[in-house]
């Protein structure tokens, strides 16, 4: 048995982090050596590592490692801590020497995870092997590091394993991985050889969800591929010394020259060890349905997409915040603007402070200090994670005492963030505090890989449904509703809050709008599975039929959302 699981969990009592702050599920790696490389004998584990520990942003809760055994009919060597790879710093040369001592294989998968399904444990963890080491056709043992969350993965569990498939643990990746094995072996018995077009596009067709992977099997070869809505992110890239990469997001690959390429939705990219080739397939029909929130929050500001850089795009969104609400600042005098300060909360929203404050010529301001180190979790009391999130945010005094202080953040969840800060700033002598959200409201939780809080803590709907039946009919429908803005305000105690309209937030992605995910902003999905649970979950809350759900749900399919 070539697994090995490395164990550096410290015990604490609380399960889910809920700073504030949105938890995305996971980042993929891949680095392969091809034979025409230079330096044919060293290790892709450095560029393994170094591509986890930039993409850290994206999974916290452990990484992992996968590399093939001496022999075909070995297990793959599999390491998972439940340490960040960030943590990899603190650790000694001779502790990293022996930790990674069995990962000089080429080719290496790595993975960083947030569990948005099953618990963060062992079992659950990636990468993931199955069971078919020494199989008769190699190709049939697999291993794979999975970016997503299959949405109908309790109704393809309950489908493979009456074909005699056991899935041992609770996470959806096991089950995207049985289903793999399934389809292959099914090709197998037909007398067909191992052909992963086939087979992804059978596994494309099953999925309700959002799935990017990679994937080794036992023959050498590796697979690439992204679901036809391509919400989440899968980039490739090739150095100029040989040596095949794959990220979720491009700055991973920062520092080193090469060829990048956009795994684009729907796309299978197969490489075949014995020829030092490609093959690329597509599957039928394209949906691409792309996360808002890898450009709001979750990629790094250095990363790109459509060629466009995250940070960019953020200042640019801000400039039409600012644009927005520029008639509330038209017309005050000299004095009065030189009160103001335009203060991002750290560190996310600094590039869409920023935006507003050039657009706008008001003065900027760093008025608050996040303390890294310090975290709220989701079963302690709200008191209990107002307390800790005081300690971790500092006001800065001088910044903000005397001042008509706007607060810029990305997005507004829950509340607890931004009750927080809001007191702090009073506390600290700010004479006025008004929020601008550069999003709109989110309004969906999301099923699609994101730790996004139930329908019942999200601000939005916690606001409508205290006020009036007509107003909640309103929000409903998806318009803009600003008595619910003011509700929420009045909760917060806010002078005044303002969200960015979709409409003006479209402007600045780069592509077609009807391209992008609707789910968390206007409560429209991209997957049927994804619209059940929505509207079952947030009818519930609200107190409504049931018979709304069925008609959300088609409504949705008729507007090829």
């Amino acid at each position: 048995m070539t697994s090995q699981l490395i164990s550096h969990q410290t015990t604490h009592d609380f399960e889910e982090i809920v700073d504030g702050d949105l938890r995305h599920e996971c980042a993929i790696f891949l680095a392969y050596r091809r034979p025409n490389a230079v330096e044919q004998d060293a290790s892709v584990l450095p560029f393994v590592l170094n591509g986890l520990k930039i993409q850290s942003n994206r999974g916290q809760e452990g990484f992992g490692l996968a590399c093939h055994g001496n022999s075909a009919k070995d297990e793959f060597r599999i390491l998972r801590s439940d340490r960040s790879v960030s943590d990899l710093d603190k650790l000694s040369d001779e502790h990293k020497s022996s930790m990674f001592e069995a990962f000089e294989q080429n080719p290496i998968i790595g993975h960083n995870r947030y569990a948005t399904h099953g618990p963060p444990d062992a079992l659950n963890s990636q990468p993931m092997q199955n069971d078919h080491a020494g199989a008769a056709d190699p190709a049939l043992h697999k291993v794979i590091a999975f970016n997503g969350h299959i949405a109908n993965a309790d109704e393809l569990r309950a489908e493979i394993e009456s074909a005699g498939y056991y899935v041992r643990g609770s996470t959806d990746t096991e089950v995207l991985l049985q289903l793999i094995t399934k389809i292959n072996c099914e090709t197998i018995v037909a007398g067909e050889a191992t052909n992963y077009g086939a087979i992804f596009s059978k596994v494309d067709a099953a999925l309700d969800g959002a799935c990017s992977m990679v994937l080794l099997d036992g023959s050498g070869d590796a697979v690439l591929y992204r679901h036809r809505n391509g919400i989440r992110p899968l980039e490739l890239f090739e150095s100029d010394d040989g040596i095949i990469l794959a990220a979720s997001e491009t700055e991973a690959f920062s520092g080193l020259t090469g060829q990048h390429r956009t795994i684009n939705p729907g796309e299978i990219f197969h490489y075949h060890k014995s020829s030092d080739s490609w093959s690329i397939s597509r599957v039928g029909k394209i949906k691409t349905r792309y996360c808002i929130m890898e450009l709001l929050y979750f990629g790094r500001a250095n990363s790109h997409y459509k060629g466009v850089s995250h940070y960019r795009i953020r200042r640019d969104i801000g400039g039409l915040m600012a644009e927005n609400i520029r008639e509330r600042f038209d017309g005050i005098s000299s004095y009065e603007r030189s009160r103001i300060r335009i203060i991002p909360v750290p560190n996310t929203a600094i590039p869409f402070a920023l935006g507003i404050a050039n657009a706008l010529d008001l003065p900027y301001e760093m008025g608050i200090e996040r303390r890294e180190n310090i975290r709220a979790f989701i079963n302690a009391s709200q008191d209990r994670r107002l307390e800790i999130l005081q300690r971790k945010f500092a006001i800065l005094t001088e910044a903000v005492a005397g001042k008509i202080v706007v607060i810029v953040d990305d997005t507004l969840i829950r509340r607890d963030t931004s009750i927080t800060i809001t007191r702090m700033l009073r506390e600290a002598g700010a004479e006025r505090v008004d929020w601008l959200i550069c999003a709109p409201p989110f309004k969906g939780t999301c099923y699609y890989g994101i730790a996004v809080p139930s329908v019942d803590e999200l601000a939005y709907w916690s606001a409508a449904k205290r006020l009036p039946q007509e107003i909640r009919d309103r929000a409903l429908t998806g318009e803009h509703v600003a008595e619910i803005e003011a509700e929420i305000a009045r909760d917060i105690g806010m002078d005044s809050l303002s969200f960015l309209p979709y409409e003006m937030l479209l402007k600045a992605l780069p592509g077609d709008g009807k391209q992008y995910c609707q789910g968390c902003f206007l409560g429209l999905y991209p997957t049927p599975k994804g619209t059940e649970k929505f509207t079952r979950s947030r009818d519930r809350f609200l107190g409504l039929p049931s018979k709304s759900a069925e008609r959300a749900a088609s409504r949705t399919i008729a507007d090829g959302i």
